[in-house]
């Protein structure tokens, strides 16, 4: 079992289990459903602001910044993130976590 927890700009926290089920997935999917579930539990909490989302997978802050993947499951969470912004007003930043800081 992997615990992840995540913190936003609000300093609240995510933290959940991931199920079995999905025990094997991809650590991008991982990290990118965090970033989701952040968005789609605070986003009233985080309507007119500029949410920071500190990560520390390279792969995750390239597809935080453009946006864009190649990986339809990835590009859908990518949408999801984006309608969630539209709609409820808010903008978005990744960050690099450096090695030094985990």
């Amino acid at each position: 079992m992997w615990l992840m927890g995540r913190r936003s700009t609000l300093s609240k926290w995510l933290a959940f289990q991931w199920p079995l089920a999905l025990e094997y997935i991809s650590i991008l999917v991982k990290e990118l459903i965090s970033v989701v579930m952040a968005a789609a539990l605070f986003r009233r909490s985080w309507k007119g602001k500029l949410v920071v989302f500190s990560v520390d997978n390279e792969a995750v802050v390239y597809i935080l910044s453009k946006t864009h993947s190649r990986e339809s499951h990835l590009i859908h969470l990518i949408r999801l993130l984006v309608f969630y912004t539209a709609h409820f007003d808010f903008w978005f930043r990744d960050e690099l976590i450096p090695w030094k800081n985990k």
